[in-house]
């Protein structure tokens, strides 16, 4: 066995060995899906200062309410821009620091554990092997190579180093070092708001705290929280922070009761399945997945039966641990508290799964599986020496396992192609995957495969607009104009509220001529609502048509004069004072016509804007002989 000198750090080294081990090849990694949302586009990275600008992100994006978050992303463009690499290891960095904080926080409670009753396996050796176990489990690969998810890495961050300090701090306190005690509780405090600042999930962390104090340190529930009221009275003053953070920050549209038509029983029906699925997958990691945007919503009582009834046990099982204060519950109940913000009432329907959430979770997974393996060597007879060493061996070869099964899902990661290829292979039913595949291929202009995959995820789901409107895209770059013009309407079929959608439709059937289902379409688009530019363009454009058009089933004077109105409202600048000149004289008001055509003469003259001046000139000439302005459509 290897020696618990502590003059030599093995457990360190060890741990930061299997996870340089495990995780060198995901520096190779690419940005992917929301990556492109919170860094790639995102302009609060490039400047640290004023730090609210810095602190905040583009509404939705998954920094978005979490400032900490905002603020790590914001220092690594610092430092080399958005070279991919640097945030990798950022990443792999703050991983192998959870590792050791967890660590240190076992051996601290095993130790204390220890001073009551002589422990199963040595502090040092079980405390290395869960943390160990953990740090190269595949299922912690999601939150490092999707490099948006270091949310769930700097969340496990603050709240290891909060139980770490508490811990320190309560054996300070035990001690009577009341110095030192304060000082700890002082910084489990500041990590607790920290933690706050990383993820809504940090919520339970106070009541972590409590379950922690309880289970390692003995003593009663209220007596816990009488002797350390100064401690639990900082640790719940960081819900006022919390509270503020979710009231200012924009986590989008998919977020909150009734998002997507998803009822908040019918996600807590479905939750169920999900942790099941998580369970599972904590102890055969495979298949793992990017996305399950697939996953079916269930709306009935008898499907969620079973998988709900395990749940309970497992609830019910961590409630009774509590209520004997053994150790275990404090590490469940850690885990439900960091599940339950995302998987109980509350819908999030942009990952009603994701294998992210378990990233900190699984280290009670891992303890519990590991509590069981050790009990069940006791009962069967095995000396301590040879325990040690039959625990030592195995989690050396487990981890190996473990830790190979990571680097060949950090491999999936190594392009954009390459990680959706594997999502839609294990989730083929996931329309979204589809398209974000077709995407990747399109960059690496492999258009034939492109269509084909975007063609699927409107087979498998005509309401998704993203799909039939890249498709759109493509066809149209590709010369398919009459094969765009359906696509685009297959968008809009999908979401006929969405402007854009009849904006791209429109434009298409005015390049290939048909102008009144265009003009319609510019109507419907400015109807339903378009970013403040377009509006403009589109209004000036439609309004140009229908007060100017040679043919008259074009013209529509009334609407012209409307659009017109509203440009020069905006702006009144020469070339929209000669529209609304135009759109009078199409709807009689000749006389208004001279006057404001003359307007935007003398405008444009001001301006020194010749040919403007020159061009409108005839225009006048027309108003003034009683005639309204005629031009060819183009």
């Amino acid at each position: 066995m290897l020696s618990t000198d502590r003059r030599v750090p093995w457990p360190g080294l060890l741990i930061l060995l299997g996870v340089s081990l495990a995780y060198a090849n995901s520096l190779q990694g690419v940005f992917v899906y929301d990556d492109f949302g919170t860094i790639v586009g995102n302009p609060h990275l490039e400047s640290l200062w004023p730090l609210s600008w810095s602190m905040s992100a583009p509404p939705g994006s998954g920094s978005s309410g979490r400032p900490v978050v905002a603020l790590s992303f914001a220092l690594n463009y610092a430092f080399g821009e958005r070279e991919v690499f640097g945030y990798h290891l950022v990443n792999v960095v703050l991983h192998a620091l959870c590792a050791l904080l967890l660590y240190g926080v076992l051996r601290r409670a095993l130790q204390r554990l220890a001073a009551e009753r002589e422990p199963a396996l040595p502090p040092t050796l079980a405390a290395t092997c869960a943390s160990l176990l953990w740090a190269v489990h595949p299922l912690t690969s999601s939150a490092l190579n999707h490099v948006t998810y270091r949310n769930e890495v700097l969340l496990a961050l603050f709240f290891l180093a909060c139980v770490y300090s508490a811990l320190r701090g309560f054996a300070a306190a035990e001690a009577q070092r009341a110095g030192a005690s304060r000082g700890w509780f002082a910084a489990a405090v500041a990590c607790c708001a920290l933690a706050m600042g990383c993820k809504e999930i940090a919520v339970g962390l106070p009541l972590v705290v409590l379950a922690v104090q309880v289970c390692v340190f003995g003593g009663g529930w209220l007596g816990a929280l009488r002797r350390h009221a100064g401690l639990y009275a900082g640790l719940a003053s960081t819900w006022l922070l919390l509270a503020w953070i979710v009231s200012t920050g924009d986590r989008g549209e998919s977020v909150g009761a009734g998002a997507e038509g998803v009822r908040s029983l019918d996600y807590l029906r479905t939750q169920a399945g999900v942790l099941v699925h998580y369970l599972r997958l904590a102890f055969w990691p495979e298949p793992l997945v990017l996305d399950y945007r697939d996953w079916s919503i269930v709306r009935d009582w008898k499907t969620p039966l079973l998988p709900g009834l395990a749940v309970l046990v497992l609830f019910g099982l961590t409630l009774a641990a509590l209520v004997r204060r053994r150790p275990l519950g404090a590490a469940a109940v850690a885990a439900f508290a960091l599940l339950a913000p995302t998987s109980s009432f509350i819908p999030i329907t942009g990952a009603v799964c994701a294998e992210h959430r378990l990233y900190l979770p699984l280290a009670a997974v891992v303890l519990v599986a590991g509590s069981a393996v050790v009990t069940l060597l006791v009962r069967l007879g095995v000396g301590g020496g040879r325990r040690s060493v039959i625990l030592g061996v195995g989690t050396l070869l487990l981890g190996a396992a473990l830790a190979g099964a990571t680097v060949q899902r950090n491999a999936d990661y190594r392009s954009g192609v390459a990680i959706w290829a594997d999502t839609v292979e294990k989730r083929p039913n996931n329309s979204l995957a589809w398209t974000n595949y077709a995407n990747a291929l399109r960059v690496q202009e492999r258009h034939a495969e492109a269509e084909e995959a975007l063609r699927r995820s409107a087979e498998l789901n005509p309401g998704n607009q993203k799909a039939w409107r890249n498709l759109g895209h493509l066809l149209r770059d590709r010369g398919d104009l009459r094969g765009a013009v359906e696509a685009y309407r297959g968008a809009v079929r999908a979401r006929p509220d969405q402007g854009p959608l009849q904006l791209d439709l429109g434009n298409l059937l005015v390049q290939l001529g048909d102008w009144e289902e265009g003009l319609a379409a510019f109507d419907e688009a400015l109807e339903r609502g378009l970013p403040p530019e377009q509006q403009a363009q589109v209004a000036f454009q439609l309004a140009t048509v229908r007060a100017t058009a040679e043919r008259a089933e074009l013209r529509d004077g009334a609407r012209a004069l409307q659009l017109a109105t509203w440009l020069v409202e905006q702006a009144p600048t020469p070339r929209h004072l000669d529209l609304l000149a135009s759109a009078q004289a199409e709807s009689g008001e000749l006389a208004a016509a001279v006057r404001t055509a003359e307007r935007a003469q003398a405008a444009a003259r001001t301006a020194g804007r010749t040919l403007l001046v020159e061009a409108l000139t005839p225009k006048l000439e027309a108003y003034r002989a009683g005639r309204p302005w005629r031009q060819a459509v183009r």
